[in-house]
C-alpha cells in the first residue's frame, strides 16, 4: 500500500554570482548579504559559485548545517560550492575533478555527496558544478567520475537528488554554447550521465542549471514541480533561484 507524506519539501538551487568585486559587478558582498536573508524558508539549498564572501551569506541564512569543498592548494579560489539545510546531514563524499581548462583551472571544482535526514528519510544529495568553457575531454572525464563516485558511494536504496550547475542541457539553446557542435557534445554528455544514472530530470530542457532524482524501491519523489522563484530579486544574480518542490510517498 502507499502512504503519503502529506508535507511539501522545497529545494534551492541558485547559482549566486560570487565572484571577487572586480570581476563581477563590485557589489558581491551586498547581494550575498541580500541571499542570505532570503533562502531561510528552503529545505535544502545548494548554491553555486560561492567563491567568495560565503561567511555573508551564512550568518544570514543561519542554517544549522554547512557543507563545502574548499580550495585546493595552488587554485585561486574554493570549489563555490555550499550545502545548506536544517535536517540531519551527513557527508558521504567529496572529490575534486581531475581535469579542468579555462579559467576553470583556478576554482577547486567537483562535487558533494551527502546523506540527509528529511522528516525521517533519507535521501543522497549530490551537488556540483562542472566545467563551463568548451572542451569535451574536460567535460567527459568529469562525468565519468560523477558516474563512478555515486555509483560507488550512492549504494543505499533511498532515493537520490542530483543538482547543481552542469553547464549542459538536455537541449540545445544558442545562449549558453559556442557554436552548434559545443552544444551537441555537451548534451550528448549530459544525456550519458542521466542515463547511465537511471536520473529523472526535470524543468527546463535548455537550462544548464538543473535537478535530477531517482527514486527508491520504497521511496518515490510525488508532485514534482520545477519553478523560478520569484521571491528573491533577479538583480541578485545573473542566474536565476530554481526550485525543486516535492512530496514523499512511501510503499508500505
Amino acid at each position: 500500500c502507499l502512504f503519503i507524506k502529506n508535507k511539501m519539501y522545497k529545494v534551492l538551487l541558485y547559482n549566486t554570482f560570487g565572484l571577487p568585486g572586480n570581476l563581477s559587478d563590485g557589489n558581491s558582498k551586498e547581494r550575498s548579504q541580500n541571499i542570505g536573508e532570503l533562502i531561510k524558508d528552503f529545505t535544502i539549498v545548494g548554491l553555486c559559485e560561492v567563491f567568495w564572501h560565503q561567511k555573508e551569506i551564512t550568518e544570514r541564512a543561519q542554517f544549522t548545517n554547512k557543507f563545502d569543498l574548499k580550495r585546493q592548494l595552488l587554485k585561486l579560489v574554493n570549489s563555490g560550492l555550499l550545502f545548506l539545510t536544517n535536517c540531519p546531514t551527513y557527508l558521504v563524499h567529496q572529490e575534486y575533478f581531475i581535469k579542468s581548462s579555462g579559467a576553470d583551472k583556478l576554482a577547486s571544482k567537483g562535487f558533494i555527496i551527502l546523506k540527509v535526514d528529511v522528516d525521517g528519510i533519507f535521501i543522497y544529495c549530490v551537488l556540483t558544478h562542472m566545467q563551463a568553457s568548451p572542451g569535451k575531454n574536460v567535460r567527459d572525464s568529469q562525468t565519468i567520475q560523477l558516474i563512478q563516485a555515486i555509483t560507488n558511494y550512492c549504494k543505499e536504496d533511498i532515493p537520490l537528488l542530483f543538482f547543481g550547475d552542469f553547464n549542459m542541457s538536455a537541449k540545445y539553446s544558442s545562449i549558453h554554447y559556442v557554436d552548434i557542435q559545443d552544444g551537441n557534445e555537451r548534451i550528448s554528455t549530459y544525456n550519458f550521465l542521466r542515463d547511465s544514472l537511471m536520473l529523472n530530470d526535470i524543468g527546463s530542457e535548455t537550462g544548464i542549471e538543473r535537478f535530477m532524482y531517482r527514486d527508491s524501491s520504497k521511496v518515490k519523489f510525488s508532485k514534482c514541480h520545477f519553478y523560478e522563484d520569484n521571491k528573491i530579486p533577479r538583480n541578485l544574480s545573473d542566474s536565476p533561484p530554481l526550485v525543486f518542490q516535492f512530496e514523499f510517498i512511501m510503499i508500505v
